[in-house]
């Protein structure tokens, strides 16, 4: 399946036409990502749509750091967002891996209270389950 495919299979899955189209709007950003997933795992965006515009942003300000670095994995754990990234610099490159290590934790928090489904102002659930939902997406 082409990067193309699979992005137009996720959207397609968005029963919401306000937030498909808000979603969208990140095509370019998203297509560089699924273009970034290292060739050892999966590529798949194992995350909501209402996270869509954070994993965008991130992917940006990583790209102008190291244009050439790959993802390892995108995916919610505990509730929160986490995106794992293999840098292409060496790591004794301290400031500029200490600034994606920030920008990184940066998105992760703000995931934590960001609707995985809906992009709304969230909170971090304690069912059965983890996870950020606002209080529509909830119920």
């Amino acid at each position: 399946m082409t990067h193309e495919n699979y992005w137009e299979s996720y959207l397609s899955k968005i029963n919401s036409v306000t937030l498909r189209q808000q979603v969208s709007m990140h095509t370019k950003s998203i297509l560089d990502i699924l273009s970034r997933f290292n060739s050892d795992f999966s590529t798949s965006l194992d995350v909501g749509p209402g996270w869509m515009h954070i994993i965008a942003d991130l992917n940006e300000q990583i790209s102008y750091i190291d244009p050439h670095y790959k993802i390892a994995q995108i995916k919610e754990k505990f509730g929160i967002l986490r995106y794992y990234v293999d840098l292409s610099f060496d790591k004794e490159d301290y400031l500029p891996y200490i600034i994606v290590r920030i920008l990184t934790a940066n998105a992760e928090n703000l995931s934590s209270h960001t609707c995985e489904q809906c992009g709304e102002l969230a909170r971090l659930t304690s069912t059965s389950w983890r996870k950020t939902l606002c209080d529509s997406c909830a119920i």
